[in-house]
């Protein structure tokens, strides 16, 4: 940004020359010397390619790095980035607080690492430009224009640590099959097909994770590699690919989005009951997520793709909050805790039993 007032002092100095110029009664000279004088400004002044990234200067666009403020829009991020980073410690805390994660689909948990980290994948892609920005602007401009980043960054950073909690704090009555304590010695502890599925999601989390990371910032390392001149072809060739792998991720975010809620709904219905499940989170997020799909649409460079998932997303945990508030208030009733119900409380009581049968036995 110091570069703009010294071009705009190039030019104010030319114009006084040209009215000199104009002025003495010469004007058979003044196209001449005034394009000569353009000639030499151009070639003086920096280009856009040495103030802004490759990516930018490709674009050819002379204002992609202009500063854009808008308070609202400011007020609205910042008040979203705070809400969505609140709305997930209830969750936390009530996995930690009841050292269990008992009531969780690991299908739901599935989707949900998949769906929040290749959102935030698809508008690091869309806002690329804007992130190289950062390199020609002010700390505060960047932090502005990146926010909706950063809303996306901090909710795929959450949910995903509601997984970690998850695997850390799985009942241990789950980890071993049901059949087990007829076993006695003779034979090894057999793992849960729960237990075993939720090893398996972590494994598709973490390889999710290092492999779209791997290749987006590899298409982003090839294109500002290639943004010369000499490289015009295979740069637009490697933005074509760079947008259809954007595509991908944000279609890919929406479609899972769209089912995500569903394993779950279909988990606390069998169960009957909340688990450990947090109400308080979904709401506040319930109607969050309608302020963020707003927030992310008006972002520059975002797409449909990137806030239409939030839109659906809360329709869906409006319908799982219902069931919860009502199992919830239904439990307080008959007097069992959130995690029990009258269809389950007996058969888990018999089931925790005979694990604990189990265990004892081992350690005799």
């Amino acid at each position: 940004m110091g570069s703009i007032p010294s071009r705009m002092g190039h030019r104010n100095h030319h114009d006084n020359d040209y009215r000199k110029l104009e002025n003495n009664g010469k004007d058979s000279s003044v196209q001449h010397d005034d394009n000569h004088r353009r000639l030499e400004n151009n070639n003086s002044k920096p280009s856009s390619a040495a103030l802004t990234p490759a990516s930018i200067a490709a674009s050819h666009d002379q204002g992609a790095c202009t500063p854009r403020h808008n308070s609202y829009e400011l007020t609205l991020s910042i008040l979203l980035l705070l809400g969505i980073s609140l709305s997930y410690l209830p969750q936390h805390y009530r996995i930690i607080h009841n050292k269990s994660s008992d009531g969780f689909s690991p299908w739901f948990l599935l989707l949900g690492c998949l769906s929040t980290y290749s959102s935030f994948l698809n508008i690091v892609i869309l806002q690329w430009p804007v992130i190289q920005c950062c390199k020609v602007v002010t700390a505060g401009l960047c932090l502005e224009s990146t926010l909706g980043i950063a809303q996306l960054g901090v909710q795929a950073i959450m949910f995903h640590f509601i997984f970690v909690l998850y695997m850390i704090y799985f009942p241990p009555y789950k980890k071993v099959s049901a059949f087990v304590h007829n076993m006695r010695l003779l034979c090894l502890p057999s793992r849960s097909f729960a237990w075993s599925f939720s090893l398996l999601v972590s494994k598709i989390v973490l390889g999710h994770i290092l492999v779209s990371t791997f290749f987006t910032f590899l298409l982003l390392s090839v294109i500002d590699s290639s943004s010369s001149p000499n490289h015009e072809h295979s740069n637009n060739k490697m933005s074509a690919w760079l947008l259809v792998w954007a595509g991908f991720l944000g279609i890919t975010s929406t479609f899972l989005a769209m089912i995500q809620y569903i394993p779950q709904i279909i988990e606390t219905y069998f169960r009957k009951s909340v688990g450990a499940l947090s109400i308080p989170m979904m709401l506040m997020q319930t109607p969050g997520a309608i302020l963020l799909a707003v927030s992310l649409a008006l972002r520059p460079g975002a797409n449909w793709t990137t806030w239409i998932l939030y839109a659906v997303t809360a329709l869906l945990q409006a319908s799982l909050l219902s069931m919860c508030l009502y199992y919830h208030i239904r439990a307080k009733r008959l007097g069992y805790s959130s995690f029990e119900s009258a269809e389950t409380a007996p058969l888990l009581a018999v089931h925790r039993q005979s694990t604990s049968y189990f265990e004892s036995d081992n350690t005799n």
